[in-house]
């Protein structure tokens, strides 16, 4: 509610002020905080922080080292789409393509590690293993051999370079699955994996 207060000017002449000698200042106290206040920013920060590093299997058997991908969780109405959308296609293996589909685009980057400690992580870019995580681009395409160098990228494509990454078809939906029911958790097991910065 506005309040005003009565000021009355004593040492000047009234009849250099317009009106009276007096005037009502708006003392209005400012709002009380609300909880509402930065929400905006705090919703933004959490949601950039959410995130789940899936092992890839069979990596420590066949290459003596652990390999991780990091996935933002997935939405199910544009995992829904992607699955009609492949199925459209009528392709033999629109499943496995629209698998994959979904994880490249919830892959936030890959990274290796030595088997007995996750500590230091490695990217697979041949040139700067400490550098910048690969995603499912042309880098990873490189390393893993279906291109000769990055700059190939025109003769692979994503989809094509995750299903490489993934040693089996079962090993590819595994992760979708597993990414699927972290993406759905309910509200108290997402907010015991919600990583604290």
């Amino acid at each position: 509610m506005s309040e005003h207060l009565s000021v009355t000017i004593a040492d000047r002449d009234p009849s250099s002020l317009p009106g009276e000698g007096s005037f009502d200042v708006d003392v209005t106290p400012p709002p009380a905080p609300s909880p509402l206040d930065g929400l905006k920013a705090k919703l933004v920060a959490k949601r950039n922080a959410l995130y789940r590093d899936i092992e890839v299997p069979r990596w420590p058997a066949l290459f003596g080292v652990r390999a991780f991908v990091r996935f933002i969780p997935l939405d199910p109405m544009y995992s829904q789409k992607v699955s009609e959308d492949f199925q459209k296609t009528k392709a033999d293996d629109w499943q496995q393509q629209a698998a994959a589909q979904k994880l490249v685009h919830c892959c936030q980057g890959i990274y290796v590690t030595d088997i007995s400690s996750t500590e230091v992580k490695y990217s697979l870019r041949e040139e700067n293993p400490d550098g910048e995580w690969t995603r499912f681009d042309a880098d990873l395409a490189t390393f893993l051999g279906l291109i000769d160098s990055p700059a190939d990228h025109a003769q692979t494509n994503a989809i094509a370079t995750c299903r490489a990454f993934y040693q089996t078809e079962g090993d590819l939906f595994a992760a979708l699955m597993d990414l699927s029911d972290w993406s759905s958790l309910g509200s108290a097991e997402a907010d015991r994996d919600f990583p604290t910065p």
